[in-house]
């Protein structure tokens, strides 16, 4: 049984496997006192004999010359006799000799010491490992003791990273490996030790079988080097792999390691957070073991240690934690801020300490904003420019700025960090500026002026004071090199938004006015650093932008340096320079590159005439480098903004407006238009008027007039339209066939462009001389080519804009008619004349238009019916002869129909607006839908307010609707829809409804052309069944009811028709007997008895008794209980055929399939099957004779074909009945009576698909 073992220290027991040195689970101090044994080396407990080899135990003083007796050969039972014979000058020679070698021990201690404070795990434990390591080997042979002086010799350690650098050269192979573990332990890790060697340390020292330090090396999971990238986690998942096949489980290896240093206290929090993490880093988390580790490993959320508690806060992600680890300047206090970065940058403003971010902190935040040079991500650019706040803070004090003097790594000084980070985030207010320059002037620190002007945005800030420390350095310019080499430094400056005063920019400006030449054409870099700077400056929000606009217009206007000012113009135009705005001295408002007086003021001296010779002297000036660029392309965008402006001006001033035009002349011939196209906010064109004023025009007034720009919307002086007429028309139209005209003059007609140019009062010599009965047909036609914009694509469009007084005038009807023409009889009498020749010639669309547009205004100008009829013949004529013209008619046919609409309500004679509008249903399919609703609203009031006048128009129609003479399908829906009125008409008038009656019957009973009339036979039936269903009986008369039954047996009624009206008449109590006959027989030799039959019924019929076997008892139960199902639908089919069991002429079974239908047809829809042997069934009663209407079965036969219509009405199959009772009447081996019944049947079922 084992020995039980207590602390002797609080008296705890220990763990059964307690050995020899280990700590005490419970205080963590040593269980027992023990003492080394002179002979083995081996700790025993303090006693008088080794537990380990029985030798008695010596005293300490003793235990030098112990070894060294052992050493000698001294056998082991004599060895306390020796030592106490020895004289004491002997004892103490060989207590020396042993402490001159323990004193190498006790270096190597001290190492142990200094390793002890990198790892976690502390006691005696590791101290013992190393004697039991060293102190058997005394005395120590040559070699080692050579070792051990080379080391001693080393100098002492610089830190930690230095001492642990030496762990090779260490004496003990326990210093060693446990100096791997510390190595890996330092933060920040070193850069010497890459992170598969460092794995490969923890690997090694947790599952090498010799290891001493297997425990520690499983500790080192919960350091914060475990979750960076120092350590290869694949090479930890390749170890537990590799064990498996091992029958190794490595997480159980590891837990068993830990589960003992759960029981020290102090440990205990480590030991939980390694194995927790090497559980989520194994993917293990669902271990039985993982919740068990991680309560505990929270213990070190709250942990003194701010390692282990960061690491706590990164395993659990809790920001918070992580946060109180940041207010250290430590190694371990950049990780935490690096991981608040990239996983709660929300909190990075909390790290701080006493408003004020240390250089330690600043460190980290330029480490992560060198990772994204373009740009910072979204969410660290609320916290850094808060963090940039509290880094200034350092700064606004001159104590502070001259502390904060320290550089760093790359020699950069604190404040100079610091103005760079705030700078890079615009945080720097004016007061905080001026504070800087104050401190850094009184510190010393010039350089703080470069970082300013360097980082810090000229947002609102005054940074002259600053400027004036940088950029006033006139010695730079003194020689080409040392120029550029300030410049490039000044547009660093400039594109910070830090610009020089303007008497500095005007000596750098002046620099490179004197080097143009040499930059333009030799010197490639340096003229694209000049043009980077100029862009900065042209376009900088800040006066510097005027100052060089002001160098560059006086420049570009003075021609006496050819070759600089070309260039310049070169590189104004592609640049895009003297444009936007420009920023004065004084002024927070930025004022327009607009040619206004204050522009004149600014670069012309105040002076329009000082401009205006200016601009007259380059007007036909191009660029030779680029003949693209001229300077209109700079001057023009001047004058856009306030051309209106600059109009009104040159209006005012016209011995200037003078001049231009006269430069304007030489400009055109090098086809340079200038600046003619510039009108006063009165729509007032300065040289266009000046035209205008001319009392004659003349080719070169023409030529000048032709060059206006047709991409502006102008509005023309009506006097230039005047006198370009007069100019046109002069001597007989003379100068319409000049070639002034057909180079320049034809341009003045650009109007099948745009409308807006037309003048409205030119469009009456339009209607005029290309009206249709025009003879000359090459001034119509030119006419109309050049007023075709007046008419626009489609007549649903609205009426255009014309030119009028100037403005842009939309045109109504209204207005054309009554401006245009003397009063409505000229319309008409225009209309008359036209018309007739269609809708191809523009003039008529134009005045079709306007008719349009009156709308229901026309009726106002309407004064008589003659008027009336006339405009409606000719707008009836109109359409009718619109041909060969798809647009026309799809496009404007509808404005015909619109006007005529329009008309129709003040149209006396109804039928006659009724027929013309009618007829335009015929002409494009697009008119249809609107005439029908016009006819049928027409129709159905005249039926609403007497119907029998109604009536009668109605069914005048029939016979069109029926053959589509003129196609009416809004005759059907006027016979359902006030079917109502014609009831109350045939109420009013018996002997009308006998004759229309009989009218409906008699196209009924034709034989149709096709399925449309079909169709339409169809409707007139249920029309007169729907008609007789609206009436009171008492007013139908006795004759009607006579009629309708000698038609019935007579068989003047198709064979359907009849069945209908037959049912009609037995559910409404209407008797079908004559009283003075059983039997009716027609004239025809071909006619048959009914009801009797001609053939008689034969003895034996064959059937077959398996299909047909149930009696009419059993038929009746399985007609009362049938159900649409497959077994059921079977039985039906076999028993279709009755008649050839029981001769009897009762079909009972088929009144299932009517009584049934809605359930057979979708039952058949899904089952093809059924549906064949349905069908084929049914067709085989139909043209068995025993079954045709003369036949013995008659009944059957009838009432399978209407059966069979009904079911394949829809059906796929329907096609392959047709031809089958076409192929069955073609073989002509029917009876008359049976091929009219099939022939009804096919007609049915081809109307039907």
């Amino acid at each position: 049984m084992a020995a039980v073992i207590y602390c002797e220290s609080c008296d705890a027991q220990q763990p059964n496997d307690w050995k020899s040195g280990d700590l005490c689970h419970q205080c963590g101090g040593t269980v027992r006192e023990e003492v080394r044994c002179a002979w083995c080396a081996q700790n025993t407990p303090k006693g008088k004999f080794c537990k380990h080899c029985g030798n008695e135990v010596q005293s300490d003083r003793n235990f030098g010359p112990a070894r060294i007796l052992k050493s000698l050969g001294v056998d082991q039972l004599a060895l306390t006799q020796k030592l106490s014979e020895l004289e004491d000058s002997k004892r103490e020679q060989y207590r020396n000799q042993f402490n001159q070698h323990y004193a190498f021990i006790e270096l190597a201690r001290q190492d142990l010491q200094r390793l002890e404070n990198h790892v976690v795990i502390k006691g005696q434990e590791k101290f013992t490992a190393l004697e039991n390591e060293l102190l058997p080997e005394i005395p120590f042979d040559q070699a080692y003791l050579d070792r051990c002086k080379a080391y001693a010799k080393l100098d002492a350690a610089q830190n930690e990273m230095d001492f642990l650098s030496r762990r090779k050269s260490f004496t003990s192979e326990v210093n060693k490996a446990l100096a791997k573990i510390a190595y890996v332990r330092q933060v920040p890790f070193s850069t010497a030790l890459d992170k598969s060697t460092a794995s490969q340390y923890i690997r090694n020292g947790l599952t090498q079988e010799a290891s001493l330090f297997k425990q520690e090396s499983l500790l080192f999971f919960s350091h914060i080097n475990s979750f960076l990238s120092v350590l290869d986690w694949q090479t930890i998942k390749d170890t537990a792999e590799v064990l498996k096949p091992e029958g190794k489980d490595f997480i159980s290896y590891c837990i068993e390691l830990a589960n003992p240093l759960l029981k020290i206290n102090y440990i205990r929090p480590y030991a939980a957070l390694a194995v927790a993490h090497l559980l989520q880093q194994l993917e293990a988390k669902r271990h039985p073991e993982f919740e068990r580790f991680k309560l505990v490993a929270e213990e070190a959320l709250s942990h003194d240690d701010n390692t282990l508690r960061l690491a706590a806060a990164i395993l659990f992600e809790q920001a918070d934690r992580v946060l109180t680890v940041t207010h250290q300047d430590s190694p371990v206090s950049a990780i935490a801020i690096a991981w608040l970065i990239d996983h709660a940058p929300d909190k990075l403003p909390k790290i701080v300490r006493n408003n004020k971010l240390s250089a330690h902190q600043l460190d980290v935040l330029e480490e992560e904003i060198q990772k994204h040079p373009l740009v910072l991500p979204e969410a660290l650019k609320a916290p850094f420019e808060q963090l940039a706040q509290f880094a200034l803070n350092n700064l606004l004090e001159a104590e502070g700025f001259r502390a904060s003097a320290n550089h760093n790594a790359s020699g950069k000084a604190f404040y100079y960090r610091i103005i760079t980070f705030a700078g890079q985030f615009g945080v720097i207010t004016q007061e905080q500026l001026d504070k800087l320059v104050q401190n850094g002037h009184s510190s010393g620190y010039f350089d703080a002026a470069e970082a300013i002007l360097s980082y810090v945005s000229a947002n609102n800030l005054d940074l002259q004071k600053v400027n004036a420390l940088w950029f006033d350095r006139p010695k730079e310019f003194e020689i080409y090199e040392t120029g550029f080499a300030f410049l490039e430094k000044a547009l660093a400056m400039v594109q910070n938004g830090n610009y020089p005063s303007e008497q500095s920019l005007s000596k750098i400006l002046m620099f490179l006015k004197l080097h143009f030449s040499k930059i333009s054409i030799s010197d490639s870099v340096n003229r694209t650093l000049m043009l980077n700077f100029f862009n900065e400056i042209a376009f900088a929000q800040h006066p510097v932008s005027y100052t060089f606009a002001k160098f560059l217009i006086r420049e570009l206007f003075d021609l006496t340096n050819y070759p600089t000012t070309d260039w310049l113009l070169f590189v104004t135009c592609t640049s895009g320079y003297l444009k936007g705005q420009y920023y004065v001295e004084n002024s927070k408002e930025p004022r327009d590159f607009a040619l206004t007086d204050t522009f004149i003021e600014d670069f012309f001296d105040g002076s329009w005439e000082k401009f205006a010779a200016s601009y007259k002297q380059v007007m036909t000036f191009r660029c030779k480098m680029d003949a693209n660029y001229e300077y209109n392309d700079i001057i023009e965008p001047w004058i856009e903004p306030v051309k209106e402006e600059v109009a009104q001006t040159l209006m005012e001033k016209p011995a200037i407006t003078h001049s231009l035009l006269e430069g304007h002349k030489e400009a055109i011939l090098f086809g340079l238009p200038g600046i003619l196209q510039i009108e006063t906010h009165d729509n007032k064109f300065p040289f266009i008027e000046a035209l205008g004023n001319k009392e004659k025009w003349d080719t070169g007034d023409v030529i000048l007039y032709a060059h206006r720009p047709n991409v502006l919307h102008y509005n023309q002086s009506e006097k230039c339209l005047n006198n370009f007429h007069e100019w046109l028309t002069r001597n007989n139209f003379r100068n319409y066939y000049s070639p002034i005209f057909a180079k320049y003059g034809r341009d003045f007609f650009n109007f099948s462009v745009k409308s807006e140019q037309v003048p409205f009062g030119m469009i009456k010599t339009w209607l005029q001389m290309a009206a249709v009965r025009n003879k000359n047909e090459q001034i119509a036609a030119f006419f109309n080519d050049r007023f075709g914009c007046l008419v626009p694509y489609s007549a649903s469009s609205p009426m255009v804009s014309v030119l009028k007084d100037g403005e842009s005038f939309a045109l109504t009807g209204a207005y054309v008619i009554t401006h245009l023409f003397k009063d409505f009889e000229e319309v008409i009498a225009y209309a008359q004349h036209n018309f007739p020749y269609g809708l191809n010639h523009k003039t008529n669309a134009f005045l079709l238009h306007a008719l349009q547009d009156l709308g229901t205004e026309i009726q106002e100008h309407l004064t008589n019916q003659e008027q009336i009829t006339s405009l409606v013949n000719s707008l009836f004529l109109m359409a009718k002869n619109t041909e060969n013209n798809e647009h026309s008619r799809e496009f404007w046919l509808s404005a015909v129909l619109n006007v005529l609409l329009q008309i129709a309500p003040v149209v006396e004679d109804r039928n006659f607006i009724i027929e013309r509008v009618w007829q335009m249903a015929d002409l494009h399919f697009t008119l249809t839908e609107k005439v029908y609703d016009f006819v049928k609203a027409q129709v159905s009031n005249m039926l609403q307010h007497n119907p029998v006048y109604g009536i009668k128009f109605l069914y005048a129609y029939l016979e069109d609707y029926y053959f589509r003479k003129y196609s009416a399908p809004w005759v059907a829906d006027v016979m359902k829809e006030n079917i109502e009125d014609i009831a109350k008409g045939f109420s009013q008038d018996s002997t009308l409804m006998a004759e229309k009656i009989n009218h409906l019957i008699a196209f009924s009973n034709k034989e149709p052309y096709d399925s449309d009339q079909k169709r339409i036979q169809k409707e007139f039936e249920k029309h007169v069944i729907a008609i007789l269903d609206h009436m009171p009986k008492e007013d139908i008369s006795d004759d009607i009811w006579l009629d309708l039954q000698y038609k019935i047996h007579l068989d003047e009624i198709n064979f359907f028709f009849k069945t209908d009206l037959e049912r009609w008449m037995e559910a409404n109590g209407i008797s079908l007997e004559l009283e003075e006959a059983e039997t009716f027989v027609v004239a025809s030799e071909d006619s048959v008895s009914m009801p009797g039959s001609s053939m008689e019924i034969p003895d034996d019929i064959d059937y077959d008794p398996e299909e047909i076997y149930m009696d009419m008892m059993e038929i009746s139960t399985f007609m009362g209980s049938f159900t649409v199902n497959t077994e059921q639908m079977e039985k039906l089919i076999n028993h279709i055929p009755y008649y050839k069991k029981d001769k009897s002429n009762n079909p009972m079974l088929l009144s299932v399939l009517s009584m049934k239908q809605t359930e057979i047809r979708t039952f058949l829809a899904e089952d093809m099957g059924t549906a064949i042997n349905l069908y084929q069934k049914l067709f085989e009663v139909l043209i068995d004779p025993l079954c045709a209407p003369d036949g013995p079965f008659s009944t059957y036969g009838l009432l399978a074909a209407l059966q069979m219509q009904q079911l394949l009405d829809g059906s796929i199959f329907a096609m392959q009945y047709i031809s089958s009772v076409e192929t069955m009447l073609n073989t002509g081996a029917y009876s008359a009576a049976h091929t009219q019944m099939l022939q009804n049947l096919l007609d049915q079922l081809k109307a039907a698909s």
